[in-house]
C-alpha cells in the first residue's frame, strides 16, 4: 500500500503511516461492505418505486377506462329497457354483461394491487429502512463484524475487496508528490 511505502521513506514516521495505512485499509473495507447495503436497499426502493407502484398505478388507469365502459354499456342497457322496442335488447344485454364481468375482473385486480401495495410500503419498507440504518450506524461504529452481519442477514454477498489495488488515484498522486520530494535533487555542477 501508499503508506507502507511512505513509511520506508520516512522512517521517523514509519509508526504513523503504519496505522494510517490500517486504518485506510479498514475504512476500505467497511466502506466496501456499506456500498453493498446501499445498493440493496436502492435497488429494492426502485423496484418498490418504479415498478409496483407503476403497475399499480397502471391498473388503475386501465380499471378507470374499463369502469367507464361499464358505466356506458349499462346506462345504454337500462335505457333501452324502458324503451317499449326490446329487439335490440339482447345484443344490448350481451355487451352489457361482458362490460361487467370485465369491470369484475379489473376491480378485483385493483383490489389486489393496492393491498400488495400497502403491504410492500410498510413491511417491505420497514425492513428496508432497517437494513439502511443498520448498516450506516455499523459503518460510523467502524464494525465490520456487524456489517458483514446485517449483510448475511439480508441475504447479501460482502463486496469482494482487493487489498493489493491501490485505493484512491490521490493516494497514488500524493505517493508521487512525496516521491518526488524524497528523491535526491540533481543539480548541475557548481549549483549551491
Amino acid at each position: 500500500m501508499v503508506f507502507g511505502e511512505m513509511s520506508v521513506h520516512e522512517p521517523e514516521l514509519g509508526a504513523e503511516f503504519s496505522r494510517n495505512q490500517e486504518s485506510q485499509g479498514i475504512l476500505y473495507r467497511n466502506g466496501a461492505s456499506l456500498i453493498g447495503a446501499l445498493n440493496f436497499f436502492t435497488e429494492n426502493v426502485g423496484t418498490f418505486v418504479f415498478t409496483t407502484i407503476e403497475d399499480t398505478v397502471a391498473s388503475w388507469r386501465s380499471f378507470q377506462e374499463i369502469r367507464l365502459e361499464y358505466d356506458a354499456e349499462r346506462t345504454e342497457y337500462e335505457q333501452a329497457k324502458q324503451d317499449p322496442k326490446p329487439e335490440d335488447l339482447t345484443g344490448l344485454e350481451d355487451r352489457y354483461s361482458q362490460a361487467q364481468r370485465r369491470y369484475l375482473v379489473a376491480k378485483e385486480a385493483v383490489e389486489a394491487k393496492l393491498q400488495m401495495l400497502d403491504y410492500n410500503k410498510i413491511n417491505v419498507m420497514k425492513r428496508q429502512l432497517k437494513l439502511f440504518n443498520s448498516a450506516v450506524c455499523a459503518f460510523f461504529a467502524g464494525n465490520q463484524e456487524s456489517l458483514e452481519k446485517i449483510l448475511e442477514e439480508s441475504h447479501l454477498s460482502p463486496i469482494d475487496v482487493d487489498e493489493s489495488r491501490k485505493m484512491t488515484n490521490w493516494l497514488d498522486q500524493l505517493h508521487g508528490d512525496v516521491a518526488k520530494r524524497l528523491a535526491p535533487a540533481a543539480r548541475p555542477l557548481g549549483y549551491s
